[in-house]
């Protein structure tokens, strides 16, 4: 777990240093990934012809040109991506803050308004220099989950009791 932790903390500043780089690569990643799920599953509509196969051949053509699309101009796409988060963010954050107000004063109230806040701070900052925000927005996200998901895994290792200190079940005759 401390070996995993560190990869990601390594994977994390890497993007965050590259953000341009980690963003081409998320693109052609799920670009890949829409690609092969949707061949996938335009086969299996073709070949099973069950109830619906139509609509499902017909999703799984929506899958390929998806892929297709992020596969042959990921930047581009990421453009796209970019400004649907910021519509998610700022419609999030919004709903969050509204929530908030309406379970308030119930403990915890004012941890859903910060979140709130923050998402709707994220939106209003990616939309503020979009489209230019697309080729960095991307990357920085995934290297602020990276990082934190390694720190988190380091904390975690290093907190475990040593293998000799560890209290194993005795199995029952």
């Amino acid at each position: 777990m401390l070996a995993t932790g560190l990869l990601l903390v390594v994977v994390g500043l890497c993007f965050l240093l590259v953000p341009l780089l980690a963003t081409f690569a998320a693109g052609i990643a799920a670009g890949a990934l829409l690609l092969g799920a949707g061949l996938a599953q335009v086969f299996t509509a073709v070949s099973d012809r069950g109830p619906g196969w139509g609509w499902q051949c017909a999703l799984g053509i929506v899958s390929v040109v998806a892929g297709l699309f992020l596969l042959v101009d990921p930047m581009s796409a990421m453009v796209g991506i970019t400004l649907l988060l910021a519509g998610f963010l700022l419609a999030s954050g919004t709903l969050k803050i509204v929530l908030a107000s309406v379970w308030s004063p119930v403990p915890g109230w004012g941890w859903m308004l910060f979140n709130g806040a923050i998402s709707l701070l994220l939106g209003l900052l990616i939309l503020s220099g979009w489209p230019g925000t697309s080729f960095w927005t991307v990357g920085v996200f995934l290297g602020v989950d990276a990082l934190l998901a390694g720190f988190s895994r380091i904390v975690h290792s290093v907190s475990l009791p040593e293998p000799g200190d560890r209290m194993l079940p005795t199995p029952r005759a």
